[in-house]
């Protein structure tokens, strides 16, 4: 009987190990779709070499071979990454397909040349299986963290929300609320990438766009500054609420999907539109009215099927196939974008894009940037091109808005932290942000803060204007809220494995 059920514990193990090295910004929830999937194919093979063998050992093994190669193609692969560049890896990567397929057969060849040791081979895997699952199980339980419950309450907020006054629904304007991941500030493009973006900044302020000059994000990485924005509030009180030991970004997570500024908008009448991205926190959010994404698989899903082998034979260029991705999703979003003022009530929009976040997708005439993508280019180079580009799109689609609209809408344009300076890698988790230097920490919370209220006195705004202030002047203007103005300040994390511990700069 272990014989037969071994190789169904072995396929809980890439999720098992996929969620234990990633429990901390994973919902135990986002595992249940890959598990069945996993199961269902393994299911699969399983009948289906039992039906050509007519032998439960031979069965077992063969489908334990199935999934070691299906599920250990990438992890096998991955050290290779980090030790040559890009243009080596790729040519490697294609060999290393060939090589990892001869091995393929040749193992399913062997359980039929060693057939006389196949109960052997048997008892070693479903021990050995057995132990590695119950191991790797254990560390999970060890690790998970306590569920977190927020009794936080914003005051000024709930008045907002208690508030018999209610605004015609033909009154309202549309809300959008439009983050360009990474994109830096004015001064920071010309000082550090030689860029001079006043063109676009011109641009904004002709049409009626108040732009706040030296505006920087009130937190270090996009799951705090999104967190902080859309609960217009700081979220130091994590620290003592979770701990500044606790590495669990998901209390983080649950801030951005649960957030005051749309239950506040869906209360007042909106109706509540997500524009999400990859990334699992924005990628949907289960309040909203309307998601729109065209990528269906969870971010912890996708990063499992990018794992396997079937992710090569998806994809010839195994690079690019995620940059289409981006691109297209991008495209997409865009175009919903500009015909949500057709709809006849009003809406308050979430959009979360990635044009100047990596990996880079536009080539300088706006189209997919093809192949691995720089030629020749320096990474800077690439991400100015970038930021041509976002000012292109923001362009046609401040127009488009504002003409399609009948009532004058409400336009945010604003980025959720700078750009990674040049020495620190978006991939080093463990980077100290309390030892970087002045200039790398300038370029990292130097954001574009853009904001068109139509109607509004300029006095109302202040140069150093910072997210977490941004609805609480909407929701005065808006619904007479009278919230007080928080004092706008920076506050950086020490690293991602510490989430909670602030300093502020």
């Amino acid at each position: 009987m272990m014989n037969i059920i071994y190789p169904f514990i072995f396929s809980l193990f890439p999720l098992l190990s996929a969620y234990l090295t990633n429990f901390s910004q994973v919902p135990l929830a986002d595992t249940i779709s890959p598990l069945l999937l996993i199961e269902l194919l393994t299911m699969s093979i399983y009948a289906i070499s039992l039906l050509i063998t007519r032998n439960f050992n031979k069965s077992s093994i063969i489908t334990f071979i199935f999934l070691f190669f299906i599920f250990s193609f990438e992890p096998i692969f991955s050290p290779i990454r980090k030790i040559y560049p890009i243009e080596h890896v790729i040519k490697i990567y294609i060999y290393y397909f060939y090589i990892w397929v001869g091995l393929f057969i040749i193992s399913i060849f062997a359980v039929f040349i060693f057939a006389k040791y196949l109960k052997a081979i048997n008892l070693f895997l479903s021990v050995f299986t057995t132990i590695l699952v119950a191991i790797t199980l254990i560390q999970i339980l060890l690790n998970v963290q306590k569920i977190y419950n927020s009794n936080f309450q914003n005051t000024d907020l709930n008045n907002i929300l208690a508030s018999e006054e209610e605004l015609s629904t033909t009154e309202l304007p549309d809300v959008y609320y439009i983050i360009l991941d990474r994109y830096l500030r004015a001064d920071i493009l010309q000082s550090n990438y030689e860029y001079d973006n006043s063109k676009f900044i011109n641009y904004l302020k002709e049409k009626g766009f108040y732009v706040v000059e030296k505006s920087h994000s009130n937190y270090l990485k996009t799951g705090h500054s999104l967190a902080s924005s859309l609960n217009m509030r700081y979220i130091n009180y994590l620290s003592e609420d979770v701990g500044e030991s606790n590495n669990s970004w998901l209390p983080i997570y649950d801030l951005i999907k649960k957030n005051e500024v749309g239950l506040t908008f869906k209360h007042k009448g909106y109706k509540y539109i997500h524009i999400g991205s990859w990334w699992d926190p924005t990628r949907k959010n289960e309040y909203a009215d309307i998601n729109i994404n065209n990528n269906e698989l969870s971010e912890f899903s996708d990063n499992i099927f990018r794992n396997t082998f079937f992710y090569p034979i998806k994809d010839t260029i195994f690079a690019e196939g995620i940059r289409k991705e981006q691109y297209n999703r991008t495209i997409y979003e865009i175009e919903y974008l500009k015909n949500i003022p057709l709809n006849k009530e009003p809406t308050f929009t979430f959009a979360h894009l990635l044009i100047t976040h990596l990996p880079y997708v536009f080539a300088e005439n706006g189209g997919f940037m093809e192949g691995s993508g720089y030629d020749g280019k320096s990474e800077s180079e690439i991400y100015v091109i970038q930021v041509k580009i976002a000012n292109k799109i923001m362009a046609d689609l401040i127009e488009d808005i504002i003409k399609k609209s009948e009532t004058k809408p409400i336009i945010i344009v604003q980025s959720d932290e700078g750009n990674f300076p040049h020495g620190v890698s978006p991939l080093n988790y463990k980077f100290n942000w309390f030892e970087a230097n002045q200039k790398q920490i300038e370029e990292k919370f130097s954001i574009l803060n853009a904001i068109y209220l139509p109607g509004e006195n300029e006095n109302v705004f202040k140069p150093e204007l910072t997210p977490v202030n941004t609805f609480r002047i909407v929701f005065n203007e808006l619904f007479n809220a009278k919230m007080e103005l928080l004092p706008n300040e920076s506050f950086l994390n020490q690293d991602d494995l510490h989430p909670y511990k602030f300093r502020k700069i």
